[in-house]
């Protein structure tokens, strides 16, 4: 967040990417534990994805999971530091300029998290100033449940 408040745009918007290996396993178990209903929303990096390691992976992380643990608790236990690091940026951030939240699974991931900390922190990322942008990848997904077109 302090990143984020400070941060001096050299230009009209920023566009904050992704790009953690086997991060599209880590967004779904992250965005799993706080409480999203997406196990079938979220793409992968994988043309033939591996679903049996993704799903035994995503469960094991959640099994160290309960609901009386705080955001951060959960966060510390299934999720990696770029999305913590890019929620934070981007509450703060978004407040004072565009950001393009870049890349697909990952950075929905990031929105989500950035949602469910502004309940902690009592801020509300300016949405108006929050787009996110995908690829033909993401978006033809046939695999997923719910498809989007660009």
């Amino acid at each position: 967040m302090a990143f984020g408040k400070s941060y001096e745009l050299k230009g009209s918007y920023l566009i904050l990417g992704e790009s953690t290996p086997s991060g599209t396993t880590t967004a779904t178990a992250t965005a799993l534990a706080l409480g999203y209903d997406v196990a079938d929303d979220f793409s992968s990096s994988f043309l033939n994805v591996p679903n049996s390691v993704r799903t035994q992976t995503i469960n094991a992380a959640l099994s160290l999971v309960n609901e009386s643990m705080s955001t951060f608790e959960k966060l510390s236990l299934v999720s990696d530091n770029m999305l913590l690091f890019c929620a934070g940026f981007l509450l703060e951030a978004s407040s004072r300029f565009h950001v393009v939240l870049a890349g697909g699974t990952q950075m929905a991931a990031c929105l989500l998290v950035a949602d469910k900390l502004r309940e902690d922190i009592l801020m509300r990322p300016k949405h108006e100033n929050i787009t996110l942008a995908t690829t033909g990848w993401v978006a033809n997904d046939t695999t997923l449940k719910y498809q989007t077109y660009i």
